[in-house]
């Protein structure tokens, strides 16, 4: 008997998923098969609001129900602490471990690619962005001589390193431009694994790795 083009679709549609092979697709799409319609219904239209309710925040770069973010409209966040994430999921991973008031700039670097053109967008991207944070200051006071933090938490694989080292670089070379500002790099505390991504770090390690970073030299 052949197999039904409905479910042949759904099991192909969900083998796109991240970490999701074949089997478990066959099986996620028999699952769902066995569920009342309406329980179907109720997800694609989930699904369908995933692009016409969620919004990208003009500033940091993470989904959001507004736009600026809730984060970036808190008037009661520190604008001089930076918090660079390769991915959205990134800023809510941080935010439920409750130790951290800074800003934020997520990469969309989930993918990492090493071309010269891709590492220069990145770089850019954080430069806009730590000038948008110094307009900020200026706004709301005078005059700011006081030591700006970039914390990068990337993850602890070789490419999150590299790119890390990258971008401090970048920075680096064109932090002339902004007179008055000590510019304070610093990483997560080696307590990650190597290779490991935000995402499936306990809320324990990450949180001492977070609150024990440590500056780049």
């Amino acid at each position: 008997m052949l197999e039904p083009k409905a479910l042949k679709k759904l099991t192909y549609d969900l083998s796109k998923l991240p970490g999701v092979g074949p089997k478990t697709a066959k099986r996620l799409a028999l699952f769902l098969l066995k569920q009342p319609a309406s329980f179907a219904k109720e997800i694609s239209v989930d699904l369908s609001k995933l692009h016409s309710d969620i919004k990208r925040c003009k500033f940091c770069g993470v989904y959001s129900d507004t736009n600026p973010c809730s984060i970036c409209g808190d008037s009661a966040r520190r604008l001089d602490m930076l918090a660079v994430v390769k991915s959205p999921g990134d800023v809510y991973t941080l935010e439920n471990l409750g130790v951290y008031t800074g800003q934020y700039l997520v990469l969309n670097a989930d993918d990492l690619h090493y071309e010269i053109e891709v590492l220069n967008k990145y770089g850019e991207r954080l430069f806009k962005r730590v000038s948008q944070q110094l307009e900020f200051i200026k706004r709301r006071q005078q005059r700011f001589e006081g030591s700006f933090e970039i914390i990068f938490a990337l993850g602890a694989g070789i490419e999150e390193q590299t790119l890390m080292l990258f971008l401090k670089d970048y920075l680096s070379s064109r932090v002339d431009r902004f007179k008055h500002i000590s510019f304070r790099f610093s990483r997560l505390a080696i307590g990650l694994s190597g290779g490991s991504n935000l995402d499936f770090v306990d809320s324990y390690t990450l949180r001492e790795a977070f609150s024990g970073r440590r500056g780049l030299d």
